[in-house]
């Protein structure tokens, strides 16, 4: 630049003779321009490429560059032979006010350029226009305010003439030209390289990279894609070429494809999921980056960068489906039924509707579970939540809670009754027996329901109620539902006391056994004992069996309870046989989950060994309730205790829906006619012909009768005219402790028992 600058100069000088003199150039003042010229350059290049992009950047850097062309003019002028020049001081002040200016502007103009990356054609001939136009007018407008005048004198040695000059600017010119086509021949060849190395890693970028990748027209057709898109689509490259992209994505997501599709067209770049189908028209997921090509300052394409993500995605929805959904069912769990009963909740107080919360219970689950393995519970459950689901509506949330335990979203409805209309259904649908895996039994479902209907109850309160009413049906021994209410939650409170308290009633010993005799009346003798559970709260005080029994069975310890009666009850008949008053004999009451417990046989074989019972004096009272789920199970139950020697009487003959099938099926010793027909007797003649026709049926089967709830001398005389032989009640005596019947009917040996009972 600054050779080139020095030619200019020197050329113009040799342009310019104002008095056609020959003139001579003194040759170190020459060096001198040159190396002026060259060292502005510098300096200003040095300035220009170490300052930051700010003005002030520009101006220093053509301040320098400036300086360097107003050395190097007066330099040369001082380096004209015989002449002596005198300056227009004001045009030599301009021409240098107009040198700086100028020099500011192209550095100024190429600082911009550099800003903008690569320059254009334009601004790089703008800035040479402005260097050319900077160099000349600095020349012709100082030696416009020069005058010159021809002297004489001694000259300096080193001079070089005007014809020498001319000839070695112009060879200088041309050696600078040749370097110049030089150096731009060689920055061709580099940038041809560089333009090959870059298309080199491009395509080994583009072929070689894992993801995915087309290039798209602007009207969306492939105009070509890389190896990976064949891995993810299934077609050859070729098969591609020419393609509509679109046709590829899915119809659900296409809308929003176009819309990010058309706004790469405008230069905006798009990262989106999207679903598309490969050659086999397979549903697969994408995760896509458009990113618009831009040619010349003109979109002319995009590409459209693709990731496979269908194994993500099958892998988030499993992940989703465990943490939201339960495993075996497949219906939501609780962490999901919260979720959706909180928005289920907002929506009822933003549109003034109600929500129902249904708490279900499979109950008999656990025997089903421990009778006929898991694998059978598995199919009961799966079964249980389809047979609810034929019951709601596809809007409405049945969960699983965990176990035998279910949940019910129920919103949108008008009015209490639909509610009752569901749970009717549910309770309905499981009255149809089951049978799995070749094993038939009979499940039922306690329902417990709340509602919300406004205010601030949060779903916990609800979840609470709802739980609160499940208790309630389930003490009704199942296939019922209720609705909460605050005496329910009261009777709850009540329950979870009892609880509590029952947990350790056995080893607290909180438990104590009363016995009521039995009396032979044909022969006017006892002819033993019914032993009878009675349960003490250290706080509530004295607890009904009808309330105690049920919640026992409940929470899972009626098992121990029974094991803790049996034992009791043989140590105390084996000490009334050691101590002298023979074997006495006894029935004893076994809860209908007693019988399904496994181990049940085992327990009373090992307590009669270890007591020597003898099996005939012992009797176990059985309710229907023992037969209605698993029929074939109590049989063989029954069946084994029999051979064994122990007498089954089935207790509240006659109160339920199947008894002389009963009768017939099982080997049943004796029946028990419920205290409800003898209340009416002898004066009602429905209880009567009951009664007689119950005792008639009997004998004929060979078995034995006994009838409960005596209170009357009337209801005797009756029971006895009619061939009756067993009777108990109060008429007798009232259920006694051991020590009274002891002193009663023991100690004083076999002596009127009405008299006895007069006591």
């Amino acid at each position: 630049m600054g050779i080139s600058m020095w030619s200019v100069h020197f050329t113009g000088l040799l342009a310019l003779n104002p008095f056609h003199f020959y003139h001579l150039f003194t040759f170190p003042m020459v060096i001198v321009s040159l190396l002026l010229a060259i060292s502005g350059v510098m300096v200003s290049y040095l300035l220009f490429f170490q300052q930051n992009d700010s003005h002030w950047h520009s101006i220093f850097s053509g301040i320098t560059f400036g300086s360097g062309i107003i050395g190097m003019h007066f330099t040369g002028v001082k380096a004209m032979m015989g002449n002596s020049i005198r300056y227009d001081f004001k045009l030599v002040i301009v021409s240098i006010l107009i040198t700086f200016l100028l020099s500011i502007l192209s550095m100024y103009v190429w600082n911009r350029c550099r800003q903008n990356g690569e320059p254009s054609i334009k601004r790089t001939l703008g800035m040479a226009v402005l260097i050319g136009l900077t160099i000349t007018l600095m020349h012709y407008m100082a030696m416009s305010g020069g005058f010159y005048i021809q002297t004489t004198g001694t000259q300096p040695t080193l001079l070089v003439s005007r014809q020498v000059l001319l000839i070695v600017v112009t060879v200088v010119n041309f050696f600078l030209f040749a370097i110049v086509l030089l150096l731009s021949y060689f920055n061709q060849k580099k940038a041809e390289q560089n333009a090959s190395d870059k298309e080199r890693r491009y395509r080994s970028l583009f072929e070689q990279n894992q993801d995915g990748i087309f290039i798209l027209d602007p009207l969306g057709t492939i105009m070509e894609a890389n190896e990976a898109i064949e891995g993810i689509s299934g077609y050859r490259k070729g098969e591609l070429y020419g393609m509509d992209f679109f046709r590829m994505i899915h119809p659900d997501d296409l809308p929003m494809t176009v819309a990010y599709f058309q706004d790469s067209q405008k230069g905006i770049p798009h990262e989106f999921q999207v679903r598309v189908y490969d050659k086999q028209q397979r549903e697969i997921f994408l995760r896509v980056k458009n990113v618009p090509i831009e040619m010349n300052g003109k979109m002319d394409g995009i590409y459209v960068i693709v990731r496979n993500i269908t194994s993500q995605i099958k892998m988030e929805k499993q992940l989703k489906q465990m943490a939201y959904y339960d495993a075996l069912t497949g219906i939501p769990n609780r962490r999901l039924l919260q979720e959706r009963l909180k928005k289920a909740v907002q929506q009822a107080e933003q549109n003034k509707t109600n929500v129902a919360l249904f708490y279900l219970d499979c109950d008999r689950f656990k025997w089903v579970n421990d009778t006929h393995g898991h694998k059978t519970g598995d199919l009961l459950l799966k079964g249980f939540v389809q047979r609810v689901a034929k019951c709601i509506r596809e809007s409405d949330t049945l969960a699983r809670l965990g176990g035998d335990e279910f949940a019910l979203i129920v919103n949108g409805f008008e009015s209490k009754q639909e509610v009752i209309r569901i749970a009717d259904a549910i309770i309905q649908s499981m009255r149809k027996p089951w049978n799995i895996n070749g094993a038939e039994f009979i499940v039922t479902t306690s329902i417990g329901i709340s509602i919300y209907s406004g205010g601030e109850t949060n779903i916990n309160h609800l979840l609470a109620q709802a739980d609160k009413a499940l208790y309630a049906s389930k003490e009704k021994r199942g296939g019922t539902y209720h609705f909460y209410t605050k005496e329910i939650a009261e009777k709850m409170d009540r329950n979870i006391m009892l609880e509590d308290g029952l947990r350790q009633a056995v080893s607290l010993g909180h438990f104590h056994l009363v016995y009521q005799p039995q009396v032979d009346i044909q022969e006017n003798q006892l002819a033993g004992f019914e032993v009878l559970l009675r349960y003490t709260h250290p706080t509530i005080g004295m607890v009904s069996p009808s309330e105690f029994i049920p919640i026992c069975e409940k929470i899972g310890i009626i098992h121990e309870v029974t094991e803790w009666v049996l034992k009791e009850v043989l140590k105390q008949q084996k000490k009334w046989k050691d101590t002298g008053f023979g074997e006495i004999p006894i029935a004893i009451n076994i809860s209908p989950t007693t019988l399904e417990n496994p181990s049940f046989l085992h327990i009373v074989q090992s307590l009669m060994k270890q007591f020597e019972t003898n099996p005939t004096s012992i009797e176990f009272e059985i309710t229907e309730d023992a037969f209605m789920h698993n029929m074939n199970h109590v049989k063989v139950i029954l069946g084994k205790l029999n051979l064994m020697g122990i007498k089954i009487s089935l207790d509240d003959f006659g109160a339920g829906y199947s008894s002389l099938k009963y009768l017939k099926e099982l080997p049943i010793d004796k029946v028990k006619i419920d205290r409800s027909f003898i209340k009416g007797i002898p004066e009602k003649e429905r209880e009567k012909a009951i009664i007689e026709s119950i005792l008639e049926l009997t004998r004929r089967l060979k078995g034995e009768v006994i009838c409960e709830g005596i209170e009357t001398e009337e209801q005797l005389l009756f029971l006895k005219e009619q061939g009756c032989q067993f009777v108990q009640g109060y008429y007798y005596s009232k259920p006694l402790s051991k020590e009274e019947v002891e002193k009663k009917f023991i100690t004083q040996g076999l002596i009127s028992l009405r008299q006895a009972a007069g006591q």
